[in-house]
């Protein structure tokens, strides 16, 4: 299987799924191995407004690997990637909870991480397992924009049309300031070609949060909302 399908499976699963502990489970105990189709998967990311490159720089100062020998490495003290070894020239991946749009840039940190050290690393076949593949229940909104086509659960809509009645409009999303959650909200937007990755970051970078400098910042957008 590619990692696309996985993925684009994943999402179809979250979309229809329940909440549960303020997680939508996706499917836990998962074993597969995949080829990594990184253009693809890459593509998939920039359209729901999600940048490789800034991920995985993050990911590199995040997840420090601690060599146990040339092919096995641990993460320790983070709640993703836990390990990776390569065993008979195939590379092994163990997570403890993932995201489907995380694990492109998950993935693709690990094998950069293993060609660093000049180990070789068959991209058509690496295995990953995640003891629960989840998603945080704000994504949800960037997963219907991504797959409109796919009818949600009746609880996963009715989650997402109050997520939009709380946050209706760039105002009240700018009004946010947990950088995390906000970035939620405008990717969404993007996903919907409402803005650009460029506006996006534009209110990302709102520091000065009173009403006179958001109402400022959004108006100079010149955003047409529906």
């Amino acid at each position: 299987m590619k990692l696309s399908e996985f993925i684009y499976s994943g999402i179809r699963s979250a979309l229809r799924g329940t909440i549960e502990n303020n997680n939508i489970y996706i499917k836990t105990d998962v074993r597969v191995e995949v080829e990594f189709d990184i253009l693809t998967c890459y593509r998939m990311l920039n359209t729901m407004g999600i940048i490789p490159k800034y991920v995985l720089r993050y990911l590199k100062m995040k997840y420090k690997p601690s060599w146990k020998n040339d092919r096995l490495a641990e993460f320790k003290d983070v709640s993703c990637i836990q390990r990776s070894f390569v065993k008979e020239d195939k590379l092994m991946i163990d997570f403890c909870n993932s995201e489907p749009h995380k694990l492109p840039t998950d993935i693709s940190y690990i094998v950069d991480m293993y060609k660093s050290k000049g180990i070789y690393v068959n991209e058509k076949a690496i295995v990953i397992r995640i003891e629960n593949l989840k998603l945080v229940p704000q994504d949800i909104l960037l997963y219907r924009a991504f797959l409109p086509d796919t009818p949600p659960s009746m609880e996963i809509r009715e989650y997402a049309d109050a997520l939009i009645t709380r946050y209706p409009n760039l105002y009240k999303i700018a009004e946010i300031k947990k950088r995390s959650i906000k970035r939620k909200f405008l990717r969404y937007y993007v996903v919907r070609n409402v803005i650009s990755w460029v506006q996006l970051r534009v209110v990302m970078n709102i520091t000065d949060f009173s009403e006179e400098n958001i109402k400022e910042t959004i108006d100079s957008l010149r955003v047409q909302e529906s």
